[in-house]
């Protein structure tokens, strides 16, 4: 019985603590985020180091840009990131955001 109160609670504090897909609130919010992402990508770019980015890029299916990620924790830990998903137009060859 014990056994199992742990585990309800566990349950619990696992689904208090879940990540929520976030809500831009306004359009400027989206933005941001837009700006940031390509400041994120043209940084990654030009990266002297980066060349399998370069090579590889064309060939990529989606593309998932991160600018902003945050992780904390000690004994549990928790990530939050916002960015953008890209994914490729066949009939256009572009990447579009989805």
């Amino acid at each position: 019985m014990r056994a199992a109160c742990c585990a309800v609670i566990l349950v619990a504090a696992l689904l208090g603590v879940a990540p929520e897909p976030s809500v831009a609130e306004d359009l400027s919010d989206l933005q941001e985020l837009v700006d940031e992402a390509r400041l994120t990508f043209e940084h990654f770019n030009s990266h002297p180091d980066l060349d399998w980015l370069r090579s590889h890029l064309k060939e990529a299916k989606g593309l998932l840009i991160l600018p902003a990620v945050t992780k904390a924790g000690y004994v549990l830990g928790a990530t939050h990131a916002t960015g953008l998903f890209l994914v490729r137009d066949d009939g256009t060859s572009t990447l579009q955001i989805r």
